[in-house]
């Protein structure tokens, strides 16, 4: 298991590059920040990895680490998510509260599909987005056998700004191919975390870039 933790938040690019990483009751890549103290990751870039066998995510970042300018591209998931392990969360790239997301070129396979009871999951698992460019990835066979609303292939929940997914491939998966849903948490004064947007306004000064 590969984990990104507090020490290293705030960093400028970080550069997660053609590691192998096989097997363990955690996540594979894991960028986690710590509840209440929300920190951010600027333009982290995860390339070139071969991910499997893992309990939890191929690739997990939680609502904390607040990850603006992620670009994972060319990493190859499978087999991740089974029901014994530590992790609560299952599949193969789980990402919560991200901004300026691209995903590019990743093959995620086969993720989930051992799983029984209450355990669920996604090839690509995606919540809080603000910026999404998903090109060219190939999501195939992932979810529980049994298939439920909450397992397959593509889930986006809460993704705003400008969004684009184009030429990917996503088949066989059990449940749900691709599913987006906005306003899921309507009755909420704030679609998106404020904190993210704050972290988004001070990445676009930083980089001198106008959204």
């Amino acid at each position: 298991q590969y984990t990104l933790s507090d020490p290293l938040l705030g960093i400028t690019v970080t550069l997660i590059d053609n590691n192998e990483i096989v097997g363990g009751v955690g996540h594979g890549i894991s960028v986690q920040g710590v509840a209440g103290q929300p920190d951010i990751v600027q333009d982290l870039r995860v390339r070139g990895n071969q991910v499997r066998g893992l309990a939890g995510a191929g690739l997990f970042i939680n609502e904390h680490a607040l990850a603006v300018g992620l670009d994972v591209t060319g990493n190859h998931i499978s087999a991740c998510g089974r029901s014994t392990g530590l992790t609560q969360h299952k599949g193969g790239a789980v990402l919560r509260t991200v901004a300026a997301c691209s995903l590019d070129g990743n093959q995620v396979l086969r993720c989930g599909e051992d799983l029984q009871g209450d355990h669920h999951a996604y090839g690509i698992d995606l919540d809080g987005l603000y910026g999404l460019r998903a090109a060219d990835n190939t999501i195939q066979a992932n979810g529980a056998d049994e298939g439920t609303a909450d397992d397959g292939g593509m889930r986006l929940v809460e993704v705003y700004g400008s969004a684009l997914l184009h030429d990917n491939t996503i088949a066989l998966n059990h449940g749900v191919g691709l599913s987006w849903v906005n306003s899921a948490r309507a009755g909420e004064e704030a679609l998106l975390p404020p904190f993210l947007m704050n972290a988004v306004n001070a990445y676009l000064r930083m980089s001198r870039t106008v959204d």
